[in-house]
């Protein structure tokens, strides 16, 4: 089931569970990149970033839980990016969020 995850948005998993009575996998694969010098950089950019990168996968994490816990092979799976080791010019909130 793939859906854009808003950032407090913690009705996914209840909605994988009605359709498909279950839940045994979250894999998260968040991404956001504005790549702008870092003077014209906003905080309402940095703010994005980190509520897509950061906040959603922490918010899905704790809604599904309970799901996962009741299964016998619940996971999560999130991915992030060599860039939370290694800048990229003009993304600073890219780098900090994925080393989140």
């Amino acid at each position: 089931m793939r859906r854009p995850l808003a950032a407090r948005d913690s009705t996914l998993p209840l909605h994988a569970v009605l359709a498909f009575g279950g839940l045994n996998v979250v894999f998260g694969n968040a991404a956001v990149a504005v790549s702008s010098p870092i003077e014209d950089f906003t905080v309402d950019y940095w703010d994005r970033s980190l509520d897509v990168k950061v906040r959603a996968p922490f918010v899905l994490a704790q809604a599904a839980a309970p799901y996962l816990e009741a299964s016998t092979m619940g996971r999560l799976i999130f991915t992030s990016s060599t860039a939370a080791f290694r800048g990229i010019p003009g993304q600073p909130a890219y780098a900090a969020s994925k080393g989140g």
